[in-house]
């Protein structure tokens, strides 16, 4: 399954219309192609692998937990951090086709300090990290499809602020489980109002 459509793959969905289509969110629906989408089914974990934590690690830190892709919003979580001024926690791959944006974009931003990149995590590591976070960031600059760290995260009992792209307004109950942002500057502006 795919998680988006892009020119290459739309070609064959577009071939096989007729065939019965799941999609993983609403919002990864795309009426233009004519597919014959038939349900959404919402992606799931296990929650008893994510130990719930009440209460956040102090110091306060923020979390952020995906592949290290333009897409996922690696530059932006730094930018919410530095302006929060809280230190930030990431844990991830890096894609071969990623590198390069990893080295030119990403790595310059990374101080070892306030700024910390953890490399690729174990499932028990990743529980701990969003588990203790007072936020998981999600900066997302794409439409995503689904995004199983909002749900990882919110299974630890950690919130999520996240840009209200794709698939993130259906995940996130907005005010409950954590926020759905439009803007960088509002992503800052609620972490400070959640940290005061």
């Amino acid at each position: 399954m795919y998680g988006v459509f892009t020119p290459d793959n739309e070609k064959i969905f577009r071939h096989f219309c007729w065939q019965p289509f799941i999609s993983i969110s609403e919002a990864q629906r795309e009426t233009r192609l004519g597919l014959n989408y038939i349900h959404t089914v919402y992606n799931g974990i296990d929650t008893t692998a994510y130990t719930f934590q009440p209460e956040p690690t102090q110091p306060a830190y923020l979390a952020f937990v995906g592949r290290f892709s333009l897409e996922k919003g690696p530059v932006q979580a730094t930018l919410i951090a530095r302006a929060a001024g809280l230190p930030l926690k990431m844990a991830g791959k890096i894609d071969v086709v990623d590198r390069e944006y990893y080295r030119q974009e990403v790595e310059p931003l990374i101080d070892g300090e306030q700024i910390q990149y953890l490399g690729e995590v174990s499932h028990e590591e990743k529980v701990k990290l969003l588990g203790g976070a007072t936020v998981t960031l999600f900066p997302i600059t794409w439409r995503e499809p689904f995004g199983l760290v909002m749900i990882e995260s919110m299974a630890t009992g950690t919130l999520v602020i996240a840009m209200g792209l794709g698939a993130v307004p259906e995940v996130i109950a907005h005010g409950k489980t954590g926020f759905v942002c439009h803007s960088l500057e509002q992503m800052i502006e609620v972490i400070l109002d959640a940290i005061n």
